[in-house]
């Protein structure tokens, strides 16, 4: 025996594994595994993980992260930098920018405090 698992349940989560994911599982990364697991925490008490839901916030969270980067590329932060970072400086792009980041992360945290995840999420 290697693990915990008795021989049958490990032969049937096997013979299930292959009957719900013929062509295997799809990796999704640590960031998607996150946004999936605080998803399902807004929703009960309970987690019954859908993989192609997890496949899904993966392809969202580089659609974030593509967005974020061509964001950085053309913005004027990025060149400032974080020790002599001076909004008076943008172009007016820049400031309507992270005028709108702002709002929508105090927007967020706003919606999270006050326990309406599900929202979010949906």
């Amino acid at each position: 025996m290697t693990g915990n698992l008795d021989e049958k349940e490990i032969s049937k989560a096997k013979a299930g594994q292959k009957a719900n994911f013929p062509r295997g599982i799809p990796q999704c990364g640590a960031d998607a595994l996150r946004f999936g697991l605080l998803s399902y925490t807004c929703g009960g008490s309970s987690v019954n993980m859908d993989i192609l839901r997890i496949d899904a916030y993966r392809k969202f969270c580089n659609k974030l992260w593509n967005a974020t980067r061509f964001a950085l590329m053309k913005l004027d932060i990025i060149k400032m930098g974080a020790e002599n970072f001076d909004q008076s400086a943008f172009k007016p792009a820049s400031k309507a920018m992270v005028s709108l980041l702002s709002e929508t992360f105090c927007l967020l945290l706003k919606v999270l405090s006050l326990g309406y995840c599900t929202r979010v999420f949906s």
